[in-house]
C-alpha cells in the first residue's frame, strides 16, 4: 500500500488545516486513533485504507507528518492572492469594510472559538475577485475554492490577523455608535434649552 503525505504546510490546504486542528485538539482520543484521523486527512485516504497500515509503517507515517507539531511560520499577509488563474484582493483596512460584509463576518465568527474553522469563509468575505464588490450571494463559491486551493502556509498570517480585526471591527462599531448616541443627546439636550428660553404657545 502507498499513500501520498505532504512534508510541510505549504502543502496542506485550508479545509485540510482546520480538520487537523480539530483531530489535534481533541483531548479524550486515543492517540493512534488520533493520528490515523489524521493521516487519512492528509492523504486524501479512506480511515479504513490507513487502518490496515501495519504499526511499523504508521509510525514511519507518523514520523512523516511531524510538522503538523509546530504552527506554520509564514506570518506575512497578503494583500492579494491568485487561485486559478483568478486574482482576489483582500480589504484589510476595516473601516472599508461594507456594512454585508461585517454583518457576514459576524456570522461566521458567532458560534467558533477558534477561526480555522470558518477560516475560508471568513476570507471569502474579506477577500474577493479583482474589479469586484462583494456580493454574499457568491460567498459560498469563493469560499470552497479558498478551501480547496488555498495553503495554509500561504495564508497563516491573515490567521493572525483577523484574530485581532474582529475585536478591533466591534469595538470601530461600538465607538461610532455611543459618537452616534452623543450626538443625538447633545442635540436633544440643545432642543431642550431652546424651548425653555422661549415664551411657549398659549391658548
Amino acid at each position: 500500500m502507498k499513500i501520498t503525505l505532504p512534508t510541510s504546510w505549504e502543502a496542506v490546504n485550508l479545509k485540510q488545516f482546520a480538520a487537523i486542528q480539530t483531530k489535534i485538539q481533541q483531548e479524550e482520543v486515543d492517540i493512534i486513533e488520533k493520528y490515523i484521523d489524521i493521516i487519512s486527512i492528509l492523504s486524501n485516504e479512506k480511515q479504513s485504507t490507513i487502518m490496515r497500515m501495519p504499526m511499523d509503517t504508521l509510525r514511519k507515517a507518523i514520523e512523516y507528518i511531524d510538522f503538523i507539531n509546530t504552527l506554520p511560520t509564514e506570518t506575512k499577509i497578503k494583500n492579494s492572492f491568485e487561485v486559478n488563474g483568478v486574482k482576489y484582493n483582500g480589504t484589510l483596512d476595516i473601516t472599508k469594510l461594507t456594512a454585508g460584509q461585517y454583518i457576514d463576518i459576524k456570522t461566521f465568527c458567532e458560534n467558533n472559538e477558534d477561526i480555522f474553522d470558518n477560516l475560508n469563509n471568513i476570507m471569502a468575505v474579506i477577500y474577493v475577485e479583482d474589479g469586484q464588490e462583494y456580493d454574499g450571494a457568491k460567498h459560498a463559491n469563493r469560499a470552497r475554492i479558498f478551501a480547496e486551493h488555498l495553503s495554509i502556509n500561504d495564508v497563516y498570517g491573515f490567521c493572525l490577523f483577523f484574530s485581532t480585526l474582529l475585536n478591533d471591527l466591534t469595538q470601530d462599531i461600538l465607538d461610532y455608535t455611543l459618537k452616534e448616541q452623543q450626538a443625538i443627546l447633545n442635540e436633544y439636550i440643545d432642543l431642550k434649552e431652546v424651548m425653555a428660553a422661549g415664551d411657549g404657545l398659549g391658548y
